[in-house]
Formats: structure tokens, sequence, C-alpha cells
């Protein structure tokens, strides 16, 4: 059967590994439970970069509607707006780096 660790004795290396000669089962819990533990960390990092993806989408979206605005109200001058938008798509492209 299982059995369960208390607290005090479930310290994540402050076991000995006598402990675990004389109890195998303990052994085999405790691999299990670190690759439980290994296994929800790569889902949590998995789901980061889904968000981080889908901020990206959501910010090139920006950048196309405010590049657009521009368009039709500057008609391409240099003005201050210009260099904004050009520092908002290295900023995307900066989170687009850091997906891959």
């Amino acid at each position: 059967g299982t059995r369960l660790i208390s607290p005090s004795t479930d310290t994540r290396g402050c076991r000995g590994m006598a402990d675990f000669d004389e109890d195998p089962e303990a052994l085999a819990q405790t691999a299990e439970e670190l690759a439980l533990e290994s296994d929800i960390r790569a889902l949590e990092m998995e789901v980061a970069v889904l968000d981080l993806r889908r901020e990206i989408e959501v910010q090139e979206r920006h950048l196309q509607d405010w590049e657009s605005a521009m368009k039709q109200e500057l008609k391409g001058s240099g003005s201050r707006a210009n260099a904004e938008l050009e520092q908002a798509r290295q900023a995307v492209q900066k989170l687009r780096d850091q997906c891959q």
C-alpha cells in the first residue's frame, strides 16, 4: 500500500540514504512525487508560453491598428509618434524573441 510521509520527515533531500535503503517504498514514493512535481512545473511553463504568445498576438494587433491610424493622420511624417511606434515594434519583437 501507499504510505504517506509526514511533513516532519518529508524534507526533500534531508533524509539519509539509509532511510531509503530500509524503506524502498518511501524512495519510490519520493521519486514519483518528484516526477509529478516536474510534470506540474513543465505544464506551468507551457501555460506561461501560451499566455505570452497570446499577449504577443494582442500587441501585434494593437501595433497594426496604431500604424493604420498614423498613416491616415500623418501620412508617414517623421514625427515623434513614428518613433514611438518603432519602439513599440521593437518591444513586440523582444517578446517574440523571448517566446522562442
